[in-house]
């Protein structure tokens, strides 16, 4: 399979059907990487850049915001 796909009962199933933040992913529990709007955690999970700042809509795992909703911009990793 390739890297966004897990092998699952000899079948590639989307990582991203097992979680829909996900990218990549080493099992059916753990990410290795997250989609747009969601970062990659300590934990190997995918939580919404808008945990970061409500306003968040891009992030890094640093966690840091790198986009904005409209009206906002980064500043520090965040939204101001």
């Amino acid at each position: 399979c390739i890297s966004t796909y897990l092998v699952v009962s000899d079948t590639c199933t989307l990582c991203s059907t097992y979680n829909t933040a996900w990218n990549e992913c080493v099992n059916t529990t753990y990410a290795t990487s997250c989609n747009s709007g969601y970062y990659l955690n300590s934990s190997n999970l995918c939580p919404p850049c808008s945990t970061i700042h409500a306003n968040c809509t891009t992030c890094t795992a640093t966690p840091a915001c790198t986009a904005c909703n409209s009206y906002y911009f980064v500043s520090s990793g965040t939204c101001a």
